[in-house]
């Protein structure tokens, strides 16, 4: 890096456009009759009314112990109200009587505040979320050779997005929010899961091989079943022409017919073809497209994780030892595809190209003194 020719008080001194262009050529503090260049970029401006987020969260709860476990039920609600959010006060207006590529030309001529402001983003507390789940779990605490811990949970949670604060393009329609309403990015439907320890017996009458060969083992493992993650439908084109910087982002398709293929394909069938790719077609020109955030999901996951460990008592005593664990991620080396191409202009568009990691075995030997 080569420092500038200046000092502190004016970095910038002899130094003179084209080789660099000094981003502040008005005197510090200019003076009041300093005219400021227009169309003006405005972002993170504080709408009126501007108020502090609010959650309300419930929750009723039955549980009951049972000879060897406890079973408990659970119904638990959450709203949240005032999220942040950033809403897009200088849209450009479609106009039909120009074409698609005329439109896209004439940007800032049609945007709302033109010719005063480029962009103008408020930052608005209009953002709403909701929860609701029912779960289900069984416990078995330590007690003999077996502890388990399961549980089930069937939810649904809604909202408009991530609220980022000073996002430009939080929404994707200017003025309203509740169009970009679905399901939330991280949310899943169904999900169980199952985790337990399990000592194994000790073979006696065996003597020293059975008791510490075959016997003296502990098995462990951990189950996970759940939906696949919601994703939304992009058109890949910015046919709404409203000028967002990210209207390329957030064009969504119409939607013709029925984007649901039969569940009993093979598999090649889903990674070729996850959805019905026909159903959808380019939003028309002027419009933001009529399919909803995150209507579809993506494939789910299931996987399970499995341990053996082995305890070699070294001399009398815990104090050596030899701890022996094989570990297995992933043991039945069970596919968990990625989520489909959700763009309608690539040439992928529907297909599943990615999958998460395969078996993988690790064994460890540790002396523990």
């Amino acid at each position: 890096m080569v420092p500038p020719p200046g000092n502190l008080t004016n970095p910038y001194a002899g130094v003179t456009a084209p080789a660099i262009t000094p981003p502040f050529p008005y005197p510090s503090p200019p003076s009041p009759n300093t005219p400021i260049p227009e169309p003006v970029s405005a972002f993170a401006l504080m709408g009126p009314g501007l108020k502090a987020p609010t959650t309300q969260e419930w929750n009723l709860t039955a549980e009951h112990q049972f000879p060897g476990f406890a079973l408990r039920v659970a119904y638990e609600g959450a709203e949240s109200y005032h999220l942040y959010g950033s809403e897009d006060n200088n849209p450009s207006i479609y106009n039909p009587n120009l074409t698609l590529d005329q439109n896209i030309a004439t940007t800032q001529a049609r945007s709302v505040l033109n010719p005063y402001y480029s962009t103008f983003t408020l930052q608005q507390s209009v953002g709403t979320s909701s929860y609701n789940g029912l779960t289900i779990s069984v416990l078995r605490q330590v007690k003999g050779a077996l502890t388990f811990i399961g549980g089930y949970r069937w939810s649904r949670c809604l909202d408009e997005g991530g609220y980022v604060f000073g996002d430009e393009a939080a929404y994707t329609r200017p003025w309203d929010p509740p169009y970009d309403r679905g399901l939330c990015d991280y949310d899943v439907g169904s999900k169980l899961t199952f985790s337990y320890v399990y000592k194994l017996p000790s073979v006696k009458s065996l003597g020293f091989f059975g008791r510490q060969v075959i016997g003296g083992w502990t098995s462990s493992g951990i189950l996970t079943w759940q939906d696949g993650l919601p994703f939304t439908l992009f058109t890949g084109t910015n046919n709404s022409t409203d000028g967002n910087n990210y209207s390329v982002a957030t064009d969504r398709p119409d939607l013709v017919g029925n984007p649901h293929l039969p569940s009993n394909r093979s598999t090649g069938e889903k990674l070729l073809e996850y959805f019905n790719t026909a159903a959808v077609v380019p939003n028309a020109a002027g419009t933001y497209g009529n399919t909803a955030r995150n209507f579809l999901r993506g494939p789910g996951y299931a996987n399970l994780d499995f341990a053996l460990i082995k305890s070699i008592p070294l001399g009398r005593g815990e104090d050596r030892r030899l701890d022996f664990r094989a570990e297995f991620f992933n043991l039945f080396n069970h596919p968990n595809f990625g989520a489909p191409d959700n763009y309608l202009t690539d040439s992928t568009f529907g297909q599943i190209l990615s999958a998460g990691d395969p078996r993988i075995v690790q064994l460890a030997l540790k002396f523990i003194f």
